[in-house]
C-alpha cells in the first residue's frame, strides 16, 4: 500500500478528479465526464466507489496490510 503523503501532485489531482466524478460527474458516452449538480447517491454507493478507486490507486491495504500503522 503507498503512503499516500508520498504521492506526485498528478496522482493526487487523479484522486480529486475521481472523487468529484464520484459525487457530481456524469459519464458521456464518449468517456468524457460534465459536472451534475444535482446528481443523487447514497451513503453506501459513495463509500464503495470511493474504496474502488482507492484500491485502483494501490491506496487500499490488502488483506496482509491489517494492522498496519497508518502514517501521515
Amino acid at each position: 500500500m503507498k503512503d499516500p503523503a508520498a504521492l506526485p501532485r498528478v496522482q493526487l489531482i487523479d484522486i480529486v478528479t475521481g472523487l468529484q466524478q464520484i459525487l457530481y460527474g456524469r459519464e458521456q458516452a464518449d468517456g468524457r465526464w460534465l459536472y451534475r449538480a444535482d446528481k443523487q447517491w447514497s451513503g453506501a454507493d459513495v463509500c464503495e466507489a470511493a474504496s474502488e478507486l482507492l484500491g485502483r490507486l494501490d491506496l487500499a491495504p490488502d488483506s496482509e496490510g491489517d494492522g498496519e500503522p497508518m502514517d501521515g
